[in-house]
């Protein structure tokens, strides 16, 4: 064995922690176990007591709670009437198929198979599924000194990979952690909103969902808008109970009705028996663990479970647990960025102005007017559309309103406002532009006084479908400085869309119009500093 791969083992392994461990000298009823098509009796095996007396088509499942962690270790004994064991062990959806050692009992003619196995593991719980799986109706089963240890995260990690060091994964932040109770009637929402569905909860086998079967079938899921803090990466962690008939039909998660996770099941996919839902004992069930990274910005996020189910929750369903999400922030100053550092920032923070050299202050820039900054407004306040294609002026896209919009600012809309601006020699324009369905080429044009000042040909990132129709979405966050003198000023946004607005529309937010007013400060500056002048020498002859 090279001696590195020698080395990471042993230090793996000597930081493993025990978390679990049941059966070794005693146990109590069912022990926690949910146990289906089979009852448990007291056996022995080499004069240690045996959790067993299951039978071929004995499923038993039992959730544990785990803390923050990357790797997991299991260990136990299989005890049977038949030396290949017939027992299937799963932890979530993997099957545990390690190289065992065994030996008979010498009160029976029972074997011991002692089955350990290693691996990568995240999330808030494990789900413990084991089954039998011989056709004798007289063979029994059961298994004693069951042990679990984990790797810790490392110290102030959130959530970790396995091999990951402190800077790696104190990235993640925590700011959801749902569905985690080890009851049933404990199991809330927080606040996701059932679609066509069922709200509240289930149970399948030993394991409390969100949804599950007739809960969550065709049609139907979750959905959640959340606010969020800035960051460039989100991370979500959940299982997914996949339950019945499903014939080659999708999970689903989207992340502003962008598809970030999908994965197709079929009705046999799962546990060997069945552990909940119809009486139907071909379809099979399984505990998927997801675990999805993507790149994402803005200040909130819409989130939907879904599926491409075409039956009813009778018929085929699914449902969720152990939801945990996690973003990687932006650097300071900044409220929205596309990474670490402080050239990825999109939008500074405290009015700071975006620059080669980071986010800096602009001290004399002055607020003239501000425009539609609070998440729902119904004023138009000043601002005058042309050509818009219906009475409407103002539109929801996501969870905010917005000036035009879907339906309203199409091909030969436009949006302006007459500004007096105090004497001056810049301006500064900071805008939110949304660009919704299908665009295909065309820009957004800005003009002052009749002369283009900035267009969108250059921004082309897709946000997610926020609004309208099934097409992606872009926003622009635009902050944009400019010379300019004239006072009574004439601003202007169109673009060259050559579509109705059902098809493809624009519209816009948080505007604000700022005036340089560094010429008057210094000439002020200067006087003080002459005035100062004077003071003092008045003083002096005094």
């Amino acid at each position: 064995m090279n001696i590195f791969i020698l080395i990471a083992f042993i230090l793996i392994n000597a930081e493993l922690l025990k978390i679990h461990e049941e059966v070794k000298e005693s146990f109590e009823g069912n022990n926690g176990w949910t146990i289906k098509n089979g009852k448990v009796q007291k056996e022995f095996c080499n004069s240690k007591i045996v959790f067993g007396g299951f039978e071929g088509q004995t499923i038993m499942s039992k959730l544990l709670i785990v803390p923050k962690h990357s790797y997991i270790k299991l260990s136990l004994d299989i005890v049977s009437q038949h030396q290949r064991g017939l027992v299937n062990i799963y932890l979530d959806h993997i099957e545990i198929q390690s190289v065992y050692v065994q030996q008979k009992c010498s009160e029976n003619d029972y074997y011991v198979s002692t089955i350990t196995s290693e691996f990568n593991h995240t999330g808030a719980s494990i789900i413990l599924v084991i089954n039998g799986y011989a056709e004798e109706q007289d063979y029994k089963w059961g298994f004693k000194n069951l042990e679990i240890s984990i790797q810790h995260c490392p110290q102030s990690c959130q959530v970790c990979d396995q091999g990951d060091i402190v800077e790696q994964c104190q990235i993640w932040k925590s700011f959801q952690n749902s569905w985690t109770a080890t009851h049933k009637n404990l199991m809330g929402q927080d606040g996701w909103v059932s679609i066509n569905g069922i709200s509240g909860s289930s149970k399948c086998g030993g394991v409390p969902l969100i949804g599950g079967y007739q809960k969550f079938g065709q049609n139907q899921g979750l959905s959640k808008i959340i606010k969020l803090q800035p960051h460039y990466k989100l991370r979500l962690l959940v299982l997914w109970a996949k339950i019945d008939s499903w014939d080659n039909e999708y999970g689903l998660i989207l992340f502003d009705g962008i598809q970030v996770w999908n994965q197709s099941f079929n009705l046999d996919n799962g546990y060997q028996i069945k552990v909940c839902g119809n009486s139907e004992p071909k379809y099979h069930t399984l505990f998927r663990r997801v675990d999805i990274t993507v790149d994402h910005t803005g200040d909130q996020v819409k989130i939907d479970f879904l599926s491409t189910l075409d039956q009813g929750s009778d018929d085929e369903s699914f449902g969720l647990r152990d939801l945990q999400i996690f973003y990687a922030s932006c650097p300071d100053q900044c409220d929205m960025c596309r990474g670490p550092s402080s050239n990825d920032c999109i939008r500074c923070s405290n009015n700071l102005f975006q620059s080669m050299q980071g986010c800096n202050p602009l001290p004399y820039f002055y607020l003239l007017q501000s425009n539609f900054h609070y998440d729902k407004f119904t004023s138009s306040e000043g601002w005058i559309l042309k050509q818009s294609q219906q009475s409407t002026i103002i539109t929801d896209c996501q969870d905010k309103t917005i000036f035009g919009g879907y339906g309203v600012l199409g091909v030969g809309g436009i949006a302006e406002k007459q500004f007096f601006i105090p004497h001056h020699s810049q301006l500064r324009l900071q805008i939110t532009l949304y660009k919704i369905d299908s665009w295909d080429g065309e820009i957004i044009i800005i003009e002052i006084d009749d002369e283009m000042i900035w267009d969108s040909s250059q921004y082309q990132y897709n946000e997610g479908n926020l609004c309208g129709t099934d097409y992606p979405d872009k926003l622009i966050y635009l902050d944009l400085i400019i010379r300019h003198e004239k006072q009574n000023t004439l601003l202007r946004i169109r673009s060259n869309l050559d579509e109705n607005s059902d098809n493809e529309s624009w519209g816009f937010r948080d505007f604000s119009l700022m005036y340089d007013v560094s010429n008057i400060v210094e000439i002020e500056d200067a006087f003080e500093y002459l005035l100062s002048l004077g003071i003092l020498i008045i003083i002096s002859f005094i």
